[in-house]
């Protein structure tokens, strides 16, 4: 059965301005009943923009266009839709495929589509890995009940079944606890999947300032640059990874933060 990856958000970040980002919808899906929080939180606090910029060699905007090209190479002999439009579109199309939503910084494995096409169950989920700082990756083993981010793949005749999935699988933890649902599934134990976790995701950044700004204790921007640049020198380490179909991807987001980072030594 064909693959075909469904990149969930179809962002240009080359082309990405701070006017274009702030236009942005709040919202998405039919009646805007989905809220995107992290991208709510991260407009409400633009100001982190600026600071990216006072700390990091190159734009937020250039750096998230580079990890996504990045991962782009992890799926490059596969069929590509972007965004909930194209979606749409491909359930129009006649025929069955596997549907694999992802993020636009997230790896895959060379062999997933051979590995999908062996299974033929409706829904197949993996072991997937989260790359965290340089010391570690995260492994998840997925129970039968739960899906996490780039760990999963749909079928197209599931999803006209359930077309209610057309606007769930735009937001993972929508789809998470709507096909928790669904028994008609298979488990898969190898790691087909990184969710690449850079210095630039909006949700590890949202975690960092709040919990700086809780504390209460001295400067909150100066103290999220310097946790910032001490993440994104972690992050340009070398790591190791349990998979390795996953090592150059490592390796290449391993210099990108490298090529990222000016010196301040004053601020470790």
């Amino acid at each position: 059965m064909k693959t075909i990856i469904y990149v969930r958000h179809n962002i240009d970040w080359r082309g990405m301005t701070f006017e274009k980002f702030m236009k942005q919808p709040r919202r998405f899906g039919p009646g805007g009943h989905i809220g995107d929080n992290v991208l709510v939180w991260f407009k409400n606090h633009n100001h982190i923009l600026d600071l990216w910029n006072q700390i990091f060699n190159f734009g937020y905007f250039e750096f998230r266009a580079q990890a996504k090209e990045l991962a782009e190479t992890s799926y490059r002999d596969v069929s590509v839709i972007r965004g909930r439009d194209a979606l749409l579109k491909e359930c129009e199309n006649p025929g069955n495929a596997y549907i694999v939503p992802i993020d636009d910084d997230d790896w895959l494995a060379p062999h997933l589509p051979q590995v999908l096409n062996d299974r033929k169950a409706p829904i197949v989920h993996w072991t997937m890995r989260e790359t965290v700082n340089s010391r570690n990756t995260s492994s998840f083993r997925l129970p039968p009940h739960w899906f996490r981010s780039c760990s999963f793949a749909v079928t197209k005749n599931l999803i006209r079944k359930h077309s209610r999935l057309k606007t769930l699988l735009s937001h993972h933890v929508s789809a998470g606890f709507y096909l928790k649902r669904i028994r008609s599934r298979v488990s898969v134990k190898q790691v087909l999947s990184v969710a690449n976790r850079t210095v630039a995701s909006v949700g590890r950044m949202r975690r960092r300032y709040e919990s700086i700004k809780n504390r209460r204790r001295g400067d909150v921007r100066e103290q999220f640059k310097r946790s910032m640049l001490r993440e994104a020198k972690r992050l340009s380490e070398k790591k190791t990874c349990g998979c390795d179909w996953a090592i150059p991807y490592m390796e290449q987001n391993a210099l990108l933060h490298q090529k990222l980072i000016k010196c301040y030594p004053t601020m470790l």
